[in-house]
């Protein structure tokens, strides 16, 4: 999530909400337009841009929800299950079919208020942030530092306008005939950035 998210400059819920649904695939540089996002409700369409690594990243994912498209790419369900079926195969008590013993199994009652969700929040995925930088002993950081760190790279590189059109950012001003030129703006960075 975090690569995705500092790679296409997006604001936490926006990588939060990101489904197969939502993204066009039929161009080099794939066009993500959220269900739902900070501006919405003013009738803003955003348009995030996904380049080649961005999309090396997500196609596992992609694959995965290929069935459902309107699943959330990124789920603590899924994390939870992975994260299962990987320390079961590291288990050194494995019968010789390579399953778990029945006396190791575990026959706990599941908890409904432990249920893992089908979507991470913003709050969640800094929790899950959180988590990771104590686990790898680096200071403590947040999603929303990633972002700026992209805009602000963006920025350097390319400019303020173009630090605009991959943040999103708009002005009351910016007429059609400049969104149709953001696009493509948009669509060279990430082609070029990745």
């Amino acid at each position: 999530m975090a690569r995705i998210q500092r790679l296409c400059v997006m604001r936490p819920q926006d990588v939060c909400n990101l489904r197969l649904v939502d993204i066009d695939r039929s161009r080099d540089v794939w066009l993500y337009r959220p269900h739902t996002h900070k501006t919405a409700h003013l009738g803003d369409v955003l348009t995030k841009y996904i380049g080649k690594t961005a999309q090396e990243i997500l196609s596992p994912y992609l694959i995965e929800k290929a069935g459902t498209p309107e699943a959330f790419l990124f789920s603590p369900a899924d994390t939870m299950r992975d994260r299962a079926v990987e320390l079961r195969k590291k288990r050194k008590t494995l019968n010789k079919k390579g399953e778990v013993q029945p006396s190791h199994q575990n026959r706990r009652k599941e908890n409904p208020k432990k249920v893992p969700g089908e979507q991470y929040t913003p709050e969640s995925y800094n929790r899950a942030i959180a988590r990771a930088s104590k686990k790898a002993g680096v200071p403590l950081w947040s999603a929303n530092q990633l972002r700026h760190l992209a805009a602000t790279e963006v920025r350097k590189k390319y400019g303020l306008e173009v630090a605009q059109i991959m943040c999103g950012h708009k002005h009351a001003s910016t007429t059609e005939i400049y969104a149709e030129v953001d696009l493509e703006k948009g669509i060279e960075v990430a082609r070029e950035i990745g």
